[in-house]
């Protein structure tokens, strides 16, 4: 059996990817300059926002790390990644209770599924 760490997957799943550019198509009325703002503004937000949660859980600022998981499930909804808005419900249960335990497991989660959506949403055509 292998020993060490594993790096924690991204919770999105591969039909909420494929369905981005669609989304961003309805929302912007598929004016490609707004996707392109859009893009930008959420990769920056989420970046900002993944700063602020890794902050806010080592320092195990319970509010701060509430507040960081909502502000990127406002993204996650805008864009319909369930999956997404799930698990940042779940970080923010987990601060309001003070619970380190899960908040440490969920964090990574989070944070790999933020590499994930910025991956896709920098494909060329978004």
């Amino acid at each position: 059996m292998p020993t060490g760490t594993h790096e924690p997957a991204s919770v999105i799943r591969d039909d909420e990817a494929a369905a981005i550019p669609a989304v961003l198509d309805e929302l912007t009325g598929g004016d490609a300059d707004i996707v392109a703002e859009v893009v930008g503004h959420l990769i920056a937000a989420n970046q900002s926002d993944l700063a602020a949660l890794g902050r806010a859980l080592d320092a195990q600022d319970w509010p701060a790390l509430a507040a960081a998981g909502h502000s990127i499930k406002g993204a996650a909804r805008m864009i319909r990644l369930h999956t997404v808005v799930a698990l940042c419900e779940r970080i923010e249960v987990a601060a309001s209770a003070g619970d380190d335990v899960a908040a440490t497991v969920l964090v990574p989660q989070l944070a790999a599924s933020l590499v994930a959506l910025e991956t896709v949403l920098s494909r060329p055509g978004k």
